[in-house]
C-alpha cells in the first residue's frame, strides 16, 4: 500500500469507531485488531495525520567508508607492498596504529583499482617486491603485461676474493 492508502484507512478506522460508538464493531469491519485502534488513536492524537504514515524501520545504509587519511594510508602500503594480501596490510597497518579490517582494506582497493597484485604492481612499476623463497626479484613492466625477472644465479652466489664459489649462495 502506498502511504496515502495506509493513512486514509487509518483515518476511516477511527472516524468508523467515532461514528458507531463500538470500537469492536469498527475493528471488525475494518480488519484491525483493538490494540492496533488504540494504538493509532494514540498516534492521531499525539502527532495528527503525520504521524499515521508509516516509518521505515530498517536503518539507514550509510556508505561504509573509511576516513580519507586511512583510505590514503592503505593506498600507500598497498604500493609499498603490493604482493601483501589484506589480513597482512591490515595487520601491519594496526601495528602502526590505523584501525581498518581486512575488508576495509579490500574496499579500499576496489575504489581505486587495485584489487589484483598485477594492478598493485602496475601502479608502483619498478618496485622490488620479495618472493617466497626471500630473493628479491625485480619487477618490471613489458608490453605483455607485468613480468618480474628472478635474480641471476651470478647475483646469487657470494664472491671469494676473485675466485669462483664452488656452491651458489640459494640451492
Amino acid at each position: 500500500m502506498t502511504t496515502e492508502k495506509t493513512v486514509s484507512t487509518k483515518l476511516k478506522l477511527l472516524e468508523l469507531g467515532e461514528q458507531l460508538g463500538n470500537v469492536a464493531q469498527a475493528c471488525r469491519t475494518m480488519g484491525y485488531s483493538r490494540d492496533s485502534y488504540y494504538r493509532i488513536k494514540k498516534l492521531y492524537e499525539a502527532g495528527g495525520v503525520k504521524a499515521l504514515e508509516p516509518v521505515s524501520r530498517s536503518k539507514p545504509n550509510l556508505k561504509n567508508r573509511v576516513a580519507p587519511e586511512v583510505e590514503r594510508a592503505v593506498v600507500e602500503f598497498a604500493l609499498e607492498n603490493p604482493t601483501w594480501g589484506q589480513a597482512r596490510v591490515s595487520r601491519a597497518l594496526r601495528s602502526d596504529g590505523i584501525d581498518v579490517s581486512p575488508s576495509g582494506v579490500r574496499r579500499v582497493w576496489q575504489r581505486n583499482g587495485l584489487t589484483k597484485a598485477k594492478e598493485r604492481l602496475a601502479a608502483g612499476t619498478q618496485r622490488k617486491a620479495p618472493t617466497r623463497r626471500g630473493r628479491v626479484e625485480l619487477v618490471h613492466e613489458h608490453r605483455s603485461g607485468i613480468h618480474a625477472s628472478p635474480m641471476p644465479r651470478a647475483m646469487a652466489t657470494a664472491p671469494t676474493d676473485g675466485v669462483p664459489p664452488s656452491q651458489p649462495m640459494f640451492a
